[in-house]
């Protein structure tokens, strides 16, 4: 993907057309992830309308927009993506030395984090007998 000179950020023209061509080639991509830079928001409601249209998943990375708005919300909102990651790299604005943490507002996508978050490893609580 190329960026659009304005945002700095995923030029959607490019993702349209790469997704035109992909179609043709039945390789379309199961998920798309936008990187918000600089604070500055990719156009998610642009990239979620195509996501219906092609049938994508969208996670966000959201590591250089920690803080910033999206349409008056706050960027990690899930609005217009499946989940949104945040990086605490020691490079990054937030860091705990290293780490990251998973916004979703997906049932399904909540469970299946948790469970990968535990190695897969569930407390089952026994009755007392």
């Amino acid at each position: 993907m190329d960026i659009d000179p304005d945002t700095l950020n995923m030029s959607i023209k490019d993702l349209e057309r790469k997704l035109v061509i992909a179609k043709k080639n039945r390789k379309l991509p199961k998920i798309i992830i936008p990187v918000h830079l600089g604070g500055n928001a990719c156009d998610m409601k642009s990239i979620y309308k195509l996501s219906k249209k092609y049938k994508f998943k969208i996670l966000e990375d959201a590591s250089h927009a920690v803080g910033s708005y999206y349409n008056g919300k706050p960027v990690g909102s899930c609005e217009y993506s499946d989940a949104c990651i945040f990086s605490f790299h020691p490079v990054k604005i937030i860091t705990t030395a290293e780490g990251g943490a998973i916004l979703t507002n997906n049932k399904d996508i909540f469970k299946k984090i948790s469970s990968l978050r535990n190695h897969g490893i569930e407390r089952i609580r026994l009755k007392k007998k």
